[in-house]
């Protein structure tokens, strides 16, 4: 009876300890029937990509308006969604975690003066374009960084020439007025059309750099 006992303990302790332990990878395809959780070192997406610890990652677009939907910054062992204000950033892969039939992975910044660190739903990132991987030197990385600067800069060249050419149009055909009251808000317009006009251009120039920058 004692045999028996110490042989289903044994079992349970082994079972136990079989669900924590460290594997070396994993594909989606075995999350399906995976009885599982604990730590790997490599794991295949769905789209067949590979994320191995050590691994670069870039932040890319929040899919919400101000916050990322699946990526979380960790502070003090709490988590928060991230700010859009991260984006475009590089995080590296420290640990992949297995839990639920879900695929977490940690990642931190190498940044000694602004570090921070991530917990990043893998799949559903992937499925949002929150996060973007390359092989081989940032090549694809590069790619997406420099498309988004590059039509941000031309969305805000486009609206500072149509600006300016809303202005221009008002000096060139000024309205008929009969008092110089009347001409005050005629003349402060095109005025600060050609501001506002400006501000535009400039941070399409931002935009454009930072796409050069991009590209070094």
């Amino acid at each position: 009876m004692k045999k028996i006992i110490l042989f289903i303990s044994i079992l349970t302790i082994n079972k136990a300890f079989g669900q924590l332990q460290t594997r070396d990878s994993l594909n989606y395809n075995d999350l399906e029937s995976l009885e599982w959780s604990g730590d790997i070192l490599a794991y295949t997406t769905k789209t067949n990509t590979t994320f191995r610890i050590g691994d670069a990652l870039i932040l890319g677009e929040p899919f919400g308006f101000l916050v990322f939907e699946s990526i979380y910054e960790v502070v003090l062992d709490k988590f928060k969604p991230l700010e859009s204000t991260f984006k475009w950033r590089k995080v590296y892969i420290e640990r992949i975690e297995v839990n639920n039939k879900n695929v977490m992975v940690y990642a931190v910044s190498k940044n000694e003066q602004n570090s921070f660190r991530v917990k990043i739903d893998l799949e559903r990132a992937l499925k949002n374009k929150e996060i973007l991987k390359s092989g081989g030197g940032f090549e694809l990385v590069n790619k997406e960084q420099v498309s988004h600067y590059l039509k941000r800069a031309g969305k805000l060249k486009n609206i500072s020439i149509a600006i300016a050419t809303f202005s221009a149009t008002l000096v060139a055909f000024p309205a008929n007025s009969d008092t110089p009251e009347d001409k005050k808000p005629k003349i402060f317009l095109p005025v600060f059309g050609g501001i506002v006009s400006v501000v535009f251009n400039i941070a399409g120039n931002i935009s454009l750099k930072k796409a050069g920058e991009a590209l070094e």
